[in-house]
């Protein structure tokens, strides 16, 4: 499931055509499948998605929301050293190919996806930040929402640029730094909200209700799940919210 370290088999150049999970000859064997998790019980009906919100989740929603602005505006106007670990981490990959996140380097496309990849992985250091002083003000819940909504438009700028044929050549710069970067403290397999949905749906149709993720890591895999409706439980022998400096947690996870 969420990957909770980078695969040494992924540091190589990926094609413009393997970025997607189950494209890569290596997934397989990097996570034995996009997805494993054990059904622990067969219940009719399931959990509905699409839960309201209050009017006080809306209101702190829009505040973690100018939190996340201010915070990036705050980083963005100094140089590249005063960005979190989990951000520089693709500053410094790219680096060291010689490539910067500019239009220019990286072609339109890969702005656009960098930039998605870029805003998951700010709001990973703002989350470690707020971690260290015990999540004031904001529920681990509603940061872990937030942190699949950014992970999920990453995965939706690969997917739609994939579909308009828009990887090129200049993909090869970019891509493997930026799904090394994100492995560690989001996941290696590019699987977004809608995967998930799909997953709840098929399982749901066979009366499975409550799930087990099965070496969760960071715990996203579990949370996007958790949207799509179903109950899940989760666990891991090293959880990614464990590694010092670069890992992170977005969902309750059992270490075991």
């Amino acid at each position: 499931s969420s990957s909770s370290s980078s695969s040494s088999s992924s540091s190589s150049s990926l094609s413009s055509s393997s970025l997607r999970g189950e494209q890569l000859p290596d997934a397989a064997g990097y996570c034995g499948a996009v997805l494993l998790f054990i059904a622990l019980s067969s219940v009719s009906g399931g959990v509905q998605s699409g839960v309201s919100c209050s009017d006080d989740e809306v209101n702190l929603e829009s505040l973690l929301d100018q939190k996340f602005r201010e915070y990036q505006k705050a980083c963005r106007q100094q140089d590249q050293a005063h960005q979190g670990p989990r951000a520089q981490a693709l500053l410094n990959l790219l680096s060291r190919r010689e490539v910067s996140l500019s239009k220019e380097d990286v072609g339109e496309t890969g702005f656009e996806c960098l930039s998605a990849g870029l805003d998951a992985l700010e709001f990973a250091d703002l989350w470690a930040l707020l971690r260290e002083q015990n999540f004031p003000d904001y529920s681990p819940e509603l940061l872990a929402n937030k942190a699949a909504i950014l992970y999920d438009a990453f995965v939706k700028r690969i997917e739609e640029a994939q579909l308009r044929g828009h990887f090129g050549p200049a993909s090869a710069l970019w891509s493997s730094p930026c799904r090394n970067a994100l492995a560690t403290c989001f996941a290696f397999p590019l699987m977004g909200q809608a995967a998930a949905d799909a997953i709840a749906e098929e399982l749901r149709k066979l009366g499975v209700s409550r799930v087990w993720d099965v070496m969760a890591g960071t715990g996203l895999h579990a949370r996007l799940l958790t949207r799509a409706g179903l109950s899940v439980v989760a666990s891991d022998v090293m959880p990614s919210e464990k590694i010092p400096h670069v890992g992170a947690g977005w969902f309750p996870i059992a270490a075991q």
